[in-house]
């Protein structure tokens, strides 16, 4: 190769460690070819060079009876005078994997299509308060444990950096939230059947997030 001739002994070694950093890219696929000699074409899939940039993560969108428990919940605490930034019923989720800021959404599809889970029953447990932020806490769950721990382990395998927070079932119901005086009113427990897992995109439009599925896994 060019590497070669010009480098001699080093070339060979230049050459060796451009191998190892491709072999080393996770969901790397592609072909070689060699053209004569020490002449060498390598061909990748686009998908290792990406899509566009998005900001995703894996997650449970609320379904009803739990969707509508939530959104009526949201509206009694109003009509009590506590203000804030409530989450448009659509946007109700709880999360299972964090992606952030990427191109490969093909790669994270395919690391959920990956995921091994049956359906099961998740029930709502107290709302609570960390600083502004009011969400809704979620009873003890095998299953949902389980199932985020499997969903981060196939997106790790597929090569998204994820954060090492331990995993806390929670649905956020409003930010920068402002109470009135008194404790915060309960929300009776609901139940919700979990039947799928969703890929979802984050962006920002002119009323604020919107969250929107790229990928649906049922769970089966």
């Amino acid at each position: 190769s060019a590497a070669s001739d010009v480098y001699k002994r080093q070339g060979d070694i230049l050459l060796q460690q451009i191998a190892a950093g491709l072999t080393g890219i996770p969901g790397l696929r592609g072909h070689c070819y060699r053209m004569g000699g020490d002449e060498f074409v390598i061909i990748v899939e686009p998908e290792i060079f990406g899509d566009i940039n998005m900001r995703m993560f894996v997650a449970l969108r609320a379904e009803d009876p739990l969707k509508r428990a939530a959104v009526q919940y949201m509206e009694e605490l109003k009509r009590l005078g506590v203000s804030g930034s409530f989450t448009k019923p659509d946007n109700l989720h709880i999360t299972l994997a964090f992606i952030g800021e990427s191109a490969y959404s093909k790669r994270a599809e395919q690391a959920i299509r990956n995921v091994r889970s049956g359906p099961f029953v998740l029930e709502s447990a107290l709302a609570g308060r960390f600083g502004d932020i009011l969400w809704l806490g979620f009873k003890k769950s095998g299953c949902l444990s389980e199932l985020a721990e499997g969903v981060r382990a196939e997106l790790t395998k597929a090569g998204f950096s994820l954060d090492n927070r331990p995993f806390k079932a929670h649905m956020t119901l409003a930010r920068r939230v402002r109470l009135p005086a008194g404790r915060l009113l309960k929300m009776p427990p609901v139940q919700m059947q979990v039947k799928e897992i969703c890929l979802m995109k984050s962006e920002r439009g002119e009323k604020g997030l919107v969250y929107t599925p790229l990928y649906k896994k049922k769970l089966e």
